[in-house]
């Protein structure tokens, strides 16, 4: 059994725990060497048999699961983020059904943005750093999650660069409305009664509502569905 596990935007404590549980319990893990934070390796079993892909073929990364799997080892494949969005999934699923290997996924950090969350962060910093209380900061933060909340991430680096810029435009503006003391109101779409409970309904978005539009996403991505 391979499975595809998401490793998350970085830091190894971002980490699904199911993912963490599929790392300790693997007995092979191939993981993207070049993207993935080299940390996540610690929980690994010691008997475990780790393999960096970074200059790996994928003809190379097959033979390894085809051994696993002739010894009935479980295989981990750890890619960066998502595995299906930010990894190169589809050639392996193909390669795997040829050989009648069975997989599944464990989805990493969702397809909800990063930038946004980056983008709350640098707003807040901009107005602390211009003498914001308190109040201030947590004005730019609703103003940024009510402007910019929206933007999903489909795996396009080049359009994630302009995300970004546009994301920082949000926190850039976020910041401008705050001084002015204005901020958008509770019932404004997500918006809620104070900074943290609109926190938490953006939370709730990308942690369950982004679940369906995830894998739509890849769907349209690898062009399965009518009208793709």
């Amino acid at each position: 059994m391979v499975h595809f596990v998401g490793a998350g935007s970085g830091a190894p404590d971002l980490i699904t725990l199911r993912g963490a549980r599929l790392l300790e319990e693997a007995d092979v893990i191939l993981y993207a060497g070049s993207l993935v934070n080299p940390a996540l390796l610690d929980r690994a079993k010691p008997t475990c048999s780790c393999h960096n892909t970074a200059a790996m073929t994928l003809e190379e990364v097959l033979a390894v699961i085809r051994a696993a799997e002739a010894q009935g080892k479980q295989t981990v494949r750890l890619h960066t983020g998502d595995p299906s969005l930010y990894g190169a999934v589809r050639e392996q699923f193909d390669a795997l059904n040829q050989l009648g290997i069975p997989y599944d996924v464990c989805p990493g950090v969702s397809a909800f943005c990063g930038a946004v969350c980056a983008a709350c962060g640098s707003g807040a910093g901009i107005t602390y750093l211009h003498g914001g209380d308190y109040d201030a900061i947590s004005r730019t933060i609703t103003n940024t999650l009510a402007n910019a909340s929206g933007i999903v991430c489909d795996g396009a680096k080049g359009s994630c660069a302009a995300k970004i810029a546009t994301s920082v435009d949000a926190a850039i503006l976020a910041h401008e409305m705050s001084l002015d003391g204005n901020t958008f109101g509770a019932g404004e779409g997500l918006v809620k009664e104070n900074v943290e409970k609109t926190i938490a309904s953006i939370g709730r978005m990308a942690a369950d509502g982004m679940r369906e539009t995830d894998s739509e996403i890849l769907r349209i991505m690898i062009d399965q569905g009518s009208g793709c």
